[in-house]
């Protein structure tokens, strides 16, 4: 017991020194942060929080800009599209009134005679002129069908359109000098003075047609009318035409009505259009300057972002190494402190555990001595007791041997027990055998004493003889026999054959009498015929010589029966059927045509949108492509990626994702590890996010399969994409924690009802200062 406690003392000892020397060298290796170093990180973090506060105030002043930018924008772009909405409304009215003013010329009775005299394309007199505004009805009350009369550029032409005259009103004029009617003097203005000439050599024409008629305001009176010279006429606004003793009211014709009206209407829209144009350019000028400083406005904002960001994230940075810097020099006391009290304890167990060792050695020397007279004493009785034991296992051997022999004699008892009676059953049977034996012995003594030997032999040779001669004659009959079986056999077989051959041939017979009979009925039913037909045989029978055969010719009478059964009835209305028919079919084939047009169209508008879906969907894959090559190798510290088409049509294929890692053969993703797989997915996920960056990316749990350093190659390309987007991110990992500008925890210290915590860094770090302030 107290060797044992000496050497678990002895142990402890050597354990508490070795824990000693190492704790002594790691507090030898802990080193406090630099001072110098914490305070130049405080300062920067301070510097940077003054250039964020700047930038702020620049951010907020280009956000104002940017939206009375936007507001300016929007207010051009709505001013232009005002004016375009005009603009169209504009043209509509104007193409309208263009085509009504076509479908004037347009006279179904006079068409044919015009495009025969080759008159269709000339302009007409009301094209060349314009009315003062408010005086067209009456200039059209008074020329009517003279407003589209046509210029003919031979006067001698007139004669020829007298001999073939058209079906309905028409005037023509030759271009030339017409003296102007002289102007009675009746104080009011004359209507050829309201005309206006866009060709003056319609001038004298028209004045000559307008002559002796005069614009009045209103109904002249009696007096006025009274007053007027021979042949003069008043005319008003309203087309209504006064002379001295008559009133004609003008009534609008349903094709001139109006004509002049529009006219003037469409030169007017003309300008306006024109006047339109130059405001809708003046409009796209100033969207496209607003356009241009609104992209600037952004430009500096986004610049003013990314550099408030950068000034952000170096700030975390800093404070973040700060933050570390000063748990590390409190993580370093703390843990010096430690040491020293642990040092404290280890001598402390130390002195305590010596005391023991010293204590344990005294009671050893002390117990040794009755220890070597108790050992001698062990041994004789050691000695004795092994006499015993063999003493004891002579005797053991010697029963077992007695006990062997027993065994051994026991079964042979029993082996000589069951011989014994089996030589009994076997003397017995024998016995029994030799008794019969005997007895059949004498039985045949006495049965050959009563025989005599020569009579039997000589009968019994006689027997022989007969018998021999018997066998042989059986052996001939039994030949015989089988000969005569065969013959039989093979007469019954031939008899067999021949009935198996005798149905068909009576079927034969039967069916050869049925076809005469058949033929027979042919025959007469053919010559019947014939002789009804009034034919000639003999004709019939060359062309039959010629090879043409009867089975041929039947046919041919049996589908020419056919076609005319087919026929039916003669259709009287056949014709008609016929034209409707045609009529059908050319309607149909109207609509064919237009749905292959239409069908063309659709599949050219399909092979377009294939072009082009084809087109971007390439760009696209190229540039997802291209992104997950670049971003792989951060993530992985190395390797190659790509994306491959499993298919040849593009539209049709799948995607298939090949992966290589530093050091492995090129995979796909699912011989992958699992982390590896993660990766891989975060690479994929991002190229494809980069295609369209959002504002904002949700991240839930996504360093979930990473180990440390993985998940730093994680955080290092976070940290870059959030230059352009602010990620929200879902994790567990402190490593990722660690990036993140603010934190919000969610905790459920009930069942069912969560509580949220929200941790800000900034705010955190300035406590942090604050306390060790």
């Amino acid at each position: 017991m107290e060797q044992t406690t000496a050497a678990h003392v002895g142990r402890v000892l050597q354990q508490l020194e070795v824990r000693a020397e190492r704790l002594a060298a790691e507090r030898a290796e802990l080193a406090e942060p630099d001072p110098a170093r914490l305070e130049e990180l405080r300062a920067q973090s301070e510097a940077a929080a003054g250039e964020i506060a700047r930038l702020g105030a620049q951010i907020e002043a280009a956000e104002s800009e940017r939206a009375s930018r936007e507001t300016a924008e929007r207010a051009a772009l709505e001013a232009l599209q005002q004016l375009e909405r005009d603009r169209s409304t504009l043209e509509g009215r104007l193409s309208t009134l263009k085509r009504i003013q076509e479908r004037v010329e347009e006279n179904e009775q006079i068409q044919d005679w015009l495009d025969r005299h080759a008159l269709a394309a000339l302009p007409r007199l009301w094209q060349k002129i314009t009315v003062e505004s408010g005086w067209e009805v009456a200039v059209e009350s008074v020329l009517r069908e003279r407003l589209h009369s046509l210029e003919l550029a031979d006067p001698a032409a007139i004669q020829q359109l007298l001999e073939d005259p058209p079906s309905a009103r028409l005037a023509v004029f030759a271009r030339g000098e017409h003296p102007a009617s002289p102007r009675p003097a009746t104080g009011l203005p004359a209507l050829a003075s309201l005309v206006r000439y866009g060709d003056p050599g319609v001038r004298g024409l028209v004045e000559e047609w307008l002559a002796g008629y005069y614009a009045v305001e209103g109904t002249p009176r009696l007096m006025e009318r009274m007053a007027l010279p021979g042949g003069a006429v008043l005319v008003n606004r309203e087309g209504h035409q006064f002379g001295r003793f008559s009133v004609s009211f003008h009534g609008p014709d349903s094709g001139d009505a109006g004509i002049l009206v529009r006219q003037r209407e469409i030169e007017t829209l003309g300008a306006e259009l024109a006047g339109y144009a130059a405001q809708i350019a003046v409009a796209r000028s100033e969207l496209a300057r607003e356009e241009a400083a609104l992209v600037e406005c952004r430009a500096r904002l986004a610049a003013a972002r990314g550099r408030e960001a950068e000034l952000k994230q170096a700030r975390h940075a800093h404070e973040l190494e700060h933050l570390r810097l000063t748990e590390n020099a409190t993580r370093v006391r703390e843990r010096s402190e430690q040491i020293g009290r642990e040092l404290d304890e280890i001598g402390l167990q130390q002195a305590a555990e010596r005391e023991r060792q010293r204590a344990a050695e005294a009671n050893i020397l002390a117990y040794q001595g009755g220890i070597d007279r108790e050992y001698d004493a062990h041994e004789k009785i050691k000695a004795a007791h092994d006499a015993a034991e063999q003493r004891l296992d002579a005797q053991r051997q010697a029963v077992q041997a007695a006990e062997h022999e027993v065994r051994e004699a026991q079964f042979a008892s029993r082996e000589c027990i069951n011989k014994i009676s089996e030589l009994e059953r076997s003397l017995k049977t024998l016995l029994q055998q030799i008794s019969e034996a005997g007895e059949r012995r004498e039985s045949a003594l006495a049965e050959l004493r009563g025989l005599e030997d020569a009579a039997l032999r000589a009968s019994l040779e006689g027997a022989l003889e007969t018998r021999l001669a018997r066998e042989e004659a059986v052996a001939a009959a039994r030949n015989h026999q089988e000969t005569l079986g065969a013959q039989l056999r093979a007469a019954e077989e031939t008899r067999l054959a021949s009935e198996q051959r005798l149905p068909p041939l009576r079927d034969r017979i039967g069916e050869l009498r049925l076809k005469e009979q058949a033929a027979r009925l042919n025959h007469d039913q053919y010559a019947s015929q014939l002789a009804e037909a009034g034919a000639d045989e003999a004709v019939l029978a060359a062309s039959l010589e010629k090879g043409m055969r009867p089975n041929a010719l039947q046919a041919e009478i049996g589908r020419l029966h056919q076609e005319m059964e087919a026929l039916g009835a003669i259709n009287m209305a056949a014709l008609d059927e016929l034209a409707a028919s045609q009529e059908r079919k050319a309607f149909l084939d109207a609509q064919a045509t237009d749905l292959a047009e239409a069908l063309a169209t659709l599949e050219n508008a399909i092979r377009r949108i294939d072009r082009e879906t084809r087109e971007m969907l390439r760009q696209t894959f190229d540039d997802a492509n291209r992104n997950f090559a670049a971003l792989f190798p951060g993530l992985f510290g190395g390797g190659e990626a790509r994306l491959v088409m499993t298919g040849e049509e593009i539209l049709d294929c799948g995607v298939e994702v090949r992966a290589q890692p530093p050091g492995k053969r090129t995979s796909t993703i699912h011989l992958l590890s699992g982390g590896e797989k993660a990766l891989t997915a975060i690479a994929l996920v991002f190229s494809l996010f980069q295609l369209n960056p959002a504002p904002f990316c949700l991240l839930d749990e996504v360093d979930a399969p990473l180990d440390d350093t993985n998940t730093e190659r994680f955080c290092a390309l976070v940290r870059k994409m959030a230059e352009n987007t602010q990620f929200a991110f879902i994790s567990h990992n402190k490593i990722t924690m660690e990036i993140a500008e603010q934190l919000i925890g969610v905790t459920m210290q009930e069942s069912g009802v969560s509580r949220v915590v929200a941790v800000d860094i900034e705010e955190a770090l300035r406590m942090k200062e604050a306390v060790a302030a």
